[in-house]
């Protein structure tokens, strides 16, 4: 097992060795792109983590990659990208994929007849900006109901700060947009997925506005740092319920 945040693109790429080019840019975009080591910093090498909206599953692939002590179960609503993400797994244990709605408050505990009741570490990762606010709030305060103290939910998502940076992925996404309706760049079912995070960037809540949500939603949110990894920034949040909720 490599050493902490060794673990290359190649190394989490190399388990997808079915996927198509374009499948593998978008996979490479999103490991350069993301907050993998901040987020991996966060969580205890011997976690229970439960991932939401986890995609193709390679944040949850880098986690178990950096600690294999690590028991990780990833949930996303696309069963295709569920198919795609279970066919990583090749044998390993401690990390499963399941469909289903991140709302739905049946699939946010792990299967207690299995599992102790040590804490889970909830992980959201550039899902909520994509997601309307009264959609996030629902997301969050479905989440909040079923956490026991000593749960803990990391929120990575994009920032309005620094505004260079956040105004480079504005104009990069614009780019794309256009390129997407001129046919050149992605046709078919990529067109509806680009033009709707073009839009919702518009939206991304600053930091006192994320506070604010985490209070609606019954949570207190610490800011654990804002990361600069690559050409995006994102806000990174660590949060634990506080037993009240609107």
């Amino acid at each position: 097992m490599k050493k902490k945040h060794e673990v290359a693109a190649e190394d989490v790429l190399s388990l997808y060795p079915d996927s198509g080019g374009l499948a593998k840019f978008l996979l490479r975009t999103r490991f350069w792109g993301a907050p993998l080591s901040d987020i991996e910093g966060l969580v205890p090498d011997d976690a229970r983590i439960m991932e939401l909206g986890c995609g193709q599953g390679m944040l949850a692939n880098y986690l178990k990659m950096t600690s294999e002590k690590r028991r990780i179960q990833g949930i996303d609503l696309s069963a295709k990208r569920i198919a795609s993400a279970r066919k990583t797994v090749q044998g390993r244990s401690g990390i499963e994929f399941v469909t289903g709605d991140i709302t739905d408050e049946s699939l946010l505990r792990f299967d207690q007849k299995t599992e102790t009741d040590a804490p889970i570490h909830y992980i959201i990762c550039q899902v909520l900006y994509l997601l309307s606010e009264k959609q996030a709030i629902h997301v969050l305060s479905s989440l909040a109901k079923q956490m026991r103290p000593g749960d803990r939910l990391i929120v990575a998502d994009y920032s309005q700060s620094p505004l260079r940076k956040y105004w480079f992925l504005r104009f990069e996404n614009y780019i794309l947009s256009m390129l997407v309706k001129l046919g050149t760049l992605f046709p078919g079912r990529y067109f509806t997925e680009l033009l709707g995070e073009r839009s919702a960037l518009a939206r991304i809540p600053d930091q006192d506005k994320w506070f604010a949500i985490f209070r609606e939603c019954g949570l207190g949110g610490n800011k654990d740092g804002s990361g600069t990894q690559g050409r995006y920034t994102f806000c990174t949040f660590l949060c634990e319920t506080t037993g009240r909720s609107s």
